[in-house]
């Protein structure tokens, strides 16, 4: 954590957030795909994960390609 007013910090982290996306180093939030290790579902998106999860109270998920 820093503070907001601190913009050298700021400056650095976002520097390194666009070298990260530029080389493919982040996960898309709403496009990756999920697979619930309890039943087996698959889900793309955090969304669909987070609602199976509020639903069956499954809380066990793993990445997919």
């Amino acid at each position: 954590m820093f503070s907001t007013a601190d913009t050298a910090t700021y400056e650095k982290v976002m520097e390194l957030g666009r070298e990260a996306q530029a080389s493919r180093q982040f996960t898309d939030l709403q496009n990756f795909t999920l697979m619930c290790s309890v039943c087996k579902s698959k889900f793309v998106g955090q969304k669909d994960a987070q609602a199976h999860a509020e639903l069956t109270k499954h809380t066990e998920f793993e990445e997919t390609m």
